[in-house]
């Protein structure tokens, strides 16, 4: 995946917000599946991360269900319809 193809296309938006003390910016979210997990791949406005790295987040930890480590890639499928 990259994250500058998925910034192009129209996908989930969440406003950035600020809590008083910090603010947050906003984030385009897509329906996404990796190791038959159902999650979504999130593209993030202000990271620190480069292009070919994104967040992704699911209902369980996807380190412990599909052993993983920092920095071990894996096949993302992203749901654009």
């Amino acid at each position: 995946i990259y994250r500058r193809y998925l910034e192009a296309l129209p996908g989930i938006q969440i406003r950035g917000f600020s809590d008083g003390v910090r603010t947050y910016g906003g984030v385009k979210a897509f329906r996404c599946r990796t190791g038959g997990i159902d999650c979504a791949v999130l593209v993030i406005e202000r990271t620190h991360h480069g292009p070919e790295v994104v967040e992704v987040i699911a209902p369980v930890k996807l380190r412990d269900a599909l052993a993983l480590e920092d920095g071990d890639p894996i096949s993302i499928e992203v749901q654009l319809l």
